[in-house]
């Protein structure tokens, strides 16, 4: 009879290790006959659940001064009063360079920051971007002083640019010219020494 016994206890507990092998969270183990008693609760699991993702992890943010642009996650800040070198060398000292622009709703969005409301009555009341035939003469092309691609086509003035009298930097207008209201929002080629009434500093977003 005992022989009888311990042959099924033994059972009990091979049926008892089968079920506890597929244990999910928490889950008991189930005894279907004799000696329930011997059976001790499944071990709970533990489930990992990833951080979820916050709106300062997804979207970016920028220091004091400076205006967040979800579409690019980049900061941007507008100066004043320097030629095209100078300015450069001032963005870059802010941990950035001049605006590179690579779409129609970032210049649009460049245009707004820098705009005054006041019509611009010489070619210095507009805004130095980041655009510039840096290889000149080598070169023709024009390139971004940040390095990324000229992949949007630049929207610029009519007849323009014109190269007149070695002009390799480029400047937007960000207010309506006088005598030239169809020229706000495009581009024009300028002298790269003059000092422009504007310029918009872009640097990456803090995360």
């Amino acid at each position: 009879m005992e022989f009888v016994m311990l042959v099924v206890i033994a059972l009990a507990a091979v049926v008892a290790s089968v079920n506890d092998k597929d244990c999910k969270c928490p889950k008991p183990r189930r005894c279907p006959f004799i000696r329930p008693h011997l059976c001790r609760p499944c071990r709970p699991c533990r489930c990992v659940c990833s951080p979820c993702e916050t709106a300062t992890g997804r979207f970016g943010h920028c220091e004091d001064g400076w205006t967040h642009y979800e579409k690019t996650d980049a900061c941007y800040k507008v100066f004043h009063w320097k030629n095209f070198d100078e300015a450069e060398s001032f963005c870059q000292t802010k941990g950035g360079h001049l605006a590179s622009i690579h779409s129609f709703e970032e210049n649009k969005f460049v245009t707004e920051l820098a705009e005054t409301g006041v019509k611009g009555d010489t070619h210095t009341k507009a805004t130095w971007i980041g655009l510039k035939q840096a290889e000149w003469p080598r070169s023709k092309e024009w390139t971004w002083t940040d390095g990324t691609r000229v992949d949007y086509s630049p929207p610029w003035a009519p007849n323009q640019p014109d190269n007149l009298n070695e002009e390799h930097c480029t400047q937007l207008f960000s207010d309506i010219m006088v005598h030239k209201d169809h020229d706000y929002q495009k581009w024009n080629d300028c002298h790269c020494r003059d000092s422009m009434r504007a310029f918009v500093c872009k640097k990456k977003a803090l995360h």
